[in-house]
This record gives structure tokens, sequence and C-alpha cells, in this order.
């Protein structure tokens, strides 16, 4: 292999024959899943697949795979690094559904392997569903009136259901009988396994193939790839610099409505943003925030599960509250307001 005039050390063919090929294979994780998946929600297409580097990066993620799913895989592939570092061999499989650690929330439960060639890592196959039950004070294990993580489902931080290919039946049941469909969750967790295994013997394929140096050296050029694409297309220029984090909240007096906002603004437009809330403004105040927040923004009238899992993330990122969050709320303070400036 030689570095073109572009940085890239795989010649134009090589580098598409094998970004494709990594498509393909995550897109076959998903066949899997949906095919051999217990849950209906799985069958329903609630689950993502992604295939991650070394460092727990993404390389490539399924074509038809839920946003909230893959922009969270590599915190989970991280937390598996991060938890058992050099203990990872050939035929390890770990799960967690550590909404602490990546997870989106009880239900989506992620199944990682480490792909190895031989004694070679390369990263890590991952795949994640939605399981029907995770335990918790009612069924479906969806409790927005839950009022602390007990009572949401279990908590599963990482830990081995597979030891170098030996399944580990105790700690599989062991999280299977803490729900209200312990069969059908077993089946979920070996349908992810499998869609995992299946990702490592295509991967090991393509090394036969084209070598181990070469796949190593795709993983990088499709993520720079991705970036450059991202960073020059005409639908989204994004400039070097460093960018903020910014959480409100609003109560309507006199109504149940809240608004709960969550992203990053543009300098020009934070500082209006809570003259209209100080000023009881709030729909010029949510109009603004649809415009200018770089991510993103939540109405929401009942204040549901979901909602509320937003302002956690955001009031814990500013330092108000650690514990649980539950309505109602108050009105941020200066101090509150202060400290997420």
């Amino acid at each position: 292999m030689s570095v073109n005039k572009d940085g890239y050390t795989l010649d134009p063919v090589t580098f598409e024959v094998l970004k494709n090929s990594y498509v393909n294979i995550v897109d076959q994780m998903a066949e899997q899943i949906f095919r051999t998946c217990y849950s209906f929600v799985i069958w329903s297409r609630d689950f993502s697949s992604a295939i991650c580097d070394t460092e727990g990066n993404t390389v490539m993620q399924g074509s038809g795979d839920i946003a909230a799913h893959v922009g969270t895989l590599h915190f989970t592939a991280q937390a598996v690094i991060n938890k058992f570092g050099d203990d990872i061999h050939p035929g390890d499989t770990f799960v967690t559904n550590d909404v602490y650690q990546g997870g989106t929330h009880f239900n989506d439960t992620r199944i990682v392997r480490p792909i190895f060639y031989h004694d070679i890592h390369l990263g890590f196959a991952q795949a994640n569903g939605h399981w029907a039950d995770v335990g918790g004070a009612v069924p479906g294990s969806f409790n927005v009136n839950a009022l602390d993580h007990m009572a949401e489902g279990l908590r599963i931080t990482p830990v081995r259901v597979f030891s170098k290919g030996v399944y580990l039946s105790d700690v599989a049941e062991l999280i299977a009988n803490n729900t209200r469909a312990p069969d059908d969750i077993i089946g979920d967790l070996q349908a992810q396994a499998e869609a995992c295994n299946l990702a490592e013997k295509e991967i090991c394929r393509l090394c036969d193939k084209y070598g181990v140096d070469v796949i190593q050296t795709s993983f990088a050029e499709v993520q720079d790839y991705v970036e450059t694409m991202d960073r020059f297309s005409k639908k989204l220029a994004i400039v070097d610099n460093s960018y903020g984090h910014t959480a409100g909240l609003a109560h309507q007096h006199g109504a149940s409505s809240y608004i709960t906002g969550v992203g990053a603004f543009w300098p020009q437009g934070e500082a209006e943003f809570w003259a209209l809330l100080e000023a009881g403004k709030y729909a010029e105040a949510d109009r603004l925030h649809s415009r200018q927040s770089t991510f993103w923004r939540l109405v929401d009238e009942d204040f549901g599960g979901f909602a509320t899992n937003v302002l956690k993330a955001a009031a814990e990122y500013g330092g108000i509250e650690a514990g649980s969050v539950r309505p109602p709320f108050h009105d941020l303070t200066a101090d509150e307001k202060a400290r997420l400036a």
C-alpha cells in the first residue's frame, strides 16, 4: 500500500469495495436479528447494529437503524473497553443496557462482541434491540411514574454472556428471570449475539481476502470519508470550533405544558432565549429555540417519560439535579441558569 496525494493508503476501488462490504455486513446483521428475534418490538424493527473500531468508535451502522440507537452505540463499546480493558478475548460477548454508560432506556439492550482475526483485535460488533420487558414496576418496563431507576427495570452494567465462546447460561438466566418474558429475552439475546458473530465471521473473511492491514486501514479511512462528507456537504457545513450546551425549562403558568430545550445555541440566540423565558413569552422562546438549536428540542403537553429523560440528562449536565427528576418543576432560578450558561 502507498499513500496517494489525498493522504489515503487504499486505492479508490478497494476502498469502495470494503466500504460497501461493511454496509452489507451491518445489513446482514439486521436481517439476522429480524428473522430470529423473539420480541414483537424487535420484529417491528426497533433495533440497530454497528461495527466499531478497537477504540469503540463507529465504523459502520445499519442503513435502516434508529438514530437514537446508533448515535450512542460507540459509548457502549467504550464502556466495555473501560470496564474490561485487556481482559477481552476471542469469543467473548457482553450485554448491557446501562443508561449511564451509553444506553438510551433500559429496554434497549446492547450485545457487544469483540472482533478478532486470529489473535488480532480489530474492533467490535454491536447489536441493540428493544427487549419487550426488562422488569420494573409495570409490564413493558415503561413506567412514567417511576421515582428511581429501580422501578423502571433491571439495570445491566456490562457483563459477559459468552466467555471465549462458552455460553454463560447462569448469567443469561439471571437477567431473563428478572423479566416477565424470560424465554423471549433469552431468544432475543441469542439472536443479537448471533448477529454479532456473523459480523465477526464476515470481517474475518475480508481479512483472508485483503489482509488484516488493509482492513484496519479501511476502518480509519471509512471514518475519515464520513467526516469529509459531513463537513463539505452543502446541507451541513461544520467548522472547527468549540460547541456549548444549554438546557432550559419553563412552566407555562395556568396550563400543563412545559418547554424543554436541549441543545447548542448560536451565541447571538442564547441571550434572547433567556429573555423571552423571563418575560413569560414561552411560545416565542420555543420558536427561537427551534431555529437556533443545533441538536433538538422537545415540547410535551403531558410530560411523559421520554420528555422526563431528556430533561434529566440536561439538568444533570448543568449540575441542577443529580437524582430522580419528576414533575412538577419550577422555573429556572438565576443560579441554575448561571450554572447552565
